[in-house]
């Protein structure tokens, strides 16, 4: 069997450490790989008792030494121990049954002399917690020397911190604006051309709450907030891996997502259905199919009969590794080969997450009573729960000691998953999903909001928004973060209350620009001075065209849609069928509802930043890259929309270019024309065809982001 190896040239690369000090990185790049490889095995947490009483895996355990005394005297390596024994002087012979490689002694030897800087004496492991780890405690409203511009909280949290730095919060946006940032925000969609009038037009003092509390009943918003968390759990139609086998059950989970925004289901409640819905409310098919989190990640299917044992070590590495990223916001996968270098997590830690979800499989469930019916992939148990063993340096055939089923033992309320009757094992996801949304929990409320403030804002709180830990960014606003994680809590974890709470604050309402110094000191809106400008993601764009143009089918829920791609796409691809979905209709169904390959992007998609869902995806890029052009300039679906866009304006105005200007600008901006703005456009029509009019609307920077 292949082993799991990293080479040491690799190991900087491949870790994620990135550093300023030599002495760091090579401890990092030639100290490390030699002691994980070579005296791990005996020497560290993962051996369970040390042989010699010597531990390697940790900067005092080296200085400490064991039963013959310290292993090393930096800056002496003659004076060392461990040189002793690397270089089998004496007695002292270490590893016992093979020397070292010249290479990897003479490393050892220069790294002593150079003083033995080893940087896990700074790292979480070593003392040090990271701050997210810290109990959430709701933190007072601060002081600040005019509170007039606040609507609500969240406004004085962040103009406490403006006034601190000299700068002062952007004027308001216009209701055009506003209107359609909260659309795109809410819905994933512009505002129709009726909803943009009723609302300038509308004068009295509650019109933005009444349109909020609109767009939050919308069935649009829980196809919008869906979607961003389908990044997170890295939701995909398909396996992935050389034969990317079609998942028919995948939708039933995706439907379970929208629906679960759309109803409001508070989040505690969301989360733990997801990681064991079949063991809380076993009487609920809703709950059981929520496990489908599990099912809908990538899976080896081309291994299952020859290599069983490794696709089920990587069906488990994937769950552990997406709970910790979608839930905790943790990098736990950095500590599957060795104790995590900065953050306080285990290896234990890590197989013992992975023992909780050990004990279960994919098993299917008929969603009717018709054996012909839709069917989900959901979790249940085997018959015995196998064991789970620590691998050392993550290496399958290099198995240590049998691990315990265990929550983080860092984190409040973690520690080993108790199990006192023979059945046991079938409720541990159960323990995993209460003590996931427990009050002691300070992780789970923490990164849920900074992912909601993302949604609205473009950027989290935590810039970071899978790593809180201590390789992670701060926040930008700490006790802002506390405040509303303490909130979201205190209401029953309710989604809605969150977003609303965000969209009524003045900093939400903020224009785009800034004013005075803040233009310059806070380039970045990072201090939110203003509201930052955000291009929309991939499917928001799609939904855009297709709004615009008239066309958008409405239709929610169901299987996965496959709209046609070019030949020449498919034949790209290996053992890929693509049959277009025969009723046109379907193509122009809403982006949540395309279906999402591993092994192929929608070309569409792929040129506007689409998450891979081979790993949670925690936050988009949003790159400006050539081929977006081509896609709006040339592509078919921005050519045939720009087609319909301009047979819907014939259909609605007639001949009156002055009239198809208007409704034009209304449909693709969410405002009126300037008067510059509609001379020059219907100077335009008379010389171009209407298509290219509306081809060149789509294409506009107005047209793809949102102020």
């Amino acid at each position: 069997m292949t082993k799991w190896r990293i080479p040491a040239v690799a190991w900087v690369l491949l870790t994620g450490v990135v550093s300023a000090d030599p002495g760091a990185d090579f401890f990092e790049t030639k100290v490390r790989p030699v002691l994980v490889e070579h005296c791990y095995p005996c020497h560290s947490a993962q051996a369970g008792k040390q042989r010699g009483g010597l531990r390697l895996d940790t900067r005092d355990g080296l200085l400490k030494g064991g039963d013959s005394g310290p292993a090393l005297v930096p800056g002496k390596p003659s004076a060392s121990l461990l040189v002793k024994a690397i270089r089998h002087v004496d007695d002292l012979k270490m590893p016992p049954k093979s020397k070292l490689p010249d290479a990897a002694v003479a490393d050892l030897v220069d790294w002593i002399r150079r003083g033995a800087p080893d940087p896990r004496v700074t790292t979480a492991s070593a003392g040090r917690t990271p701050w997210s780890f810290l109990p959430l405690r709701r933190p007072a409203v601060p002081p600040m020397r005019d509170a007039a511009w606040c609507r609500n909280d969240i406004d004085r949290f962040v103009l406490a911190r403006l006034e601190r730095d000299g700068l002062t919060p952007a004027t308001p946006a216009d209701k055009y604006a506003l209107l359609r940032r909260l659309s795109f925000d809410l819905l994933g969609l512009p505002p129709a051309p009726d909803e943009v009038d009723a609302f300038v037009k509308d004068d009295s003092p509650d019109a933005y709450e009444r349109l909020v509390d609109r767009l939050l009943a919308s069935p649009r918003y829980g196809e919008r907030w869906g979607r961003h968390w389908l990044d997170v759990v890295r939701y995909a139609d398909s396996a992935g891996y050389e034969i990317d086998n079609y998942y028919d059950h995948a939708w039933v989970y995706r439907d379970y997502v929208v629906r679960s925004f759309n109803e409001d289901k508070p989040f505690d409640r969301f989360a733990q259905e997801q990681v064991a819905g079949d063991e809380l409310r076993p009487e609920s098919q809703e709950a059981r199919v929520a496990t489908g989190f599990a099912t809908v990640g990538p899976y080896a299917f081309e291994g299952g009969i020859a290599r069983p044992k490794v696709v089920e070590y990587q069906r488990l590495t994937d769950l552990a590794d997406t709970f910790g990223s979608a839930f905790l916001g943790l990098t736990v996968g950095c500590a599957r080969c060795h104790d995590h270098k900065f953050d306080p997590i285990s290896q234990e830690d890590y197989f013992g997450l992975q023992a909780v979800f050990a004990a279960s499989k994919a098993v299917t469930l008929p969603l009717d009573k018709n054996p012909q019916g839709p069917k989900a992939q959901v979790l249940g148990h085997h018959d015995k729960a196998p064991a789970t063993r620590l691998l050392r340096r993550g290496e399958l055939d290099a198995p240590g000691p049998e691990v315990a089923p265990a929550l983080p033992r860092s984190l409040p309320g973690g520690g080993l998953v108790a199990e006192n009757t023979p059945d046991a094992f079938k409720k541990r996801r159960a323990t995993l999903a209460r003590w996931l949304t427990a009050p002691e929990n300070p992780l789970t409320a923490r990164v849920f909001v900074n992912r909601v403030w993302q949604g609205h804002f473009g950027r989290g709180l935590v810039r970071t928004p899978d790593d809180f830990g201590t390789q992670g960014e701060a926040p930008t606003h700490p006790e802002l973060l506390d405040y509303l994680a303490s909130e979201l809590a205190a209401h029953g974890w309710g989604v809605k209350h969150l977003h609303r709470l965000i969209v009524l604050s003045a900093t939400y309402r903020m224009a785009g620009r800034a004013g005075g110094d803040s233009s310059r000191k806070d380039a970045d809106a990072r201090l939110l001075s203003r509201f930052p400008r955000r291009r929309l993601e991939a499917e928001a764009l799609w939904d855009n065209l297709h709004a615009t143009a008239g066309t958008i089918n409405a239709r929610a829920f169901g299987p996965a849609v496959y709209p046609p791609v070019a030949k020449e796409v498919i034949d790209a691809k290996l053992n890929m069928t693509w049959d277009a979905d025969r009723d046109r209709g379907q193509w122009t169904r809403r982006g949540v509802y395309l279906v999402a390959r591993r092994s192929l992007t929608l070309p569409f998609f792929e040129s506007f930043n689409v998450t891979s869902p081979v790993a949670s995806c925690a936050c988009r890029d949003a790159t400006v890259v050539a081929p977006q052009a081509l896609e709006l300039l040339n592509g078919p679906v921005a050519v045939e929309q720009a087609r319909a866009f301009a047979a819907r304006l014939r259909r609605e105005c007639g001949d009156d270019s002055g009239a198809v200007v208007a409704r034009a600008w209304l449909l693709a901006f969410g405002r009126p024309p300037t008067a510059e703005e509609k001379v020059r456009a219907v100077a335009f029509l008379r010389e171009a065809p209407p298509v290219e009019f509306c081809l060149g609307l789509m294409n506009a920077n107005e047209f793809l982001y949102v102020d």
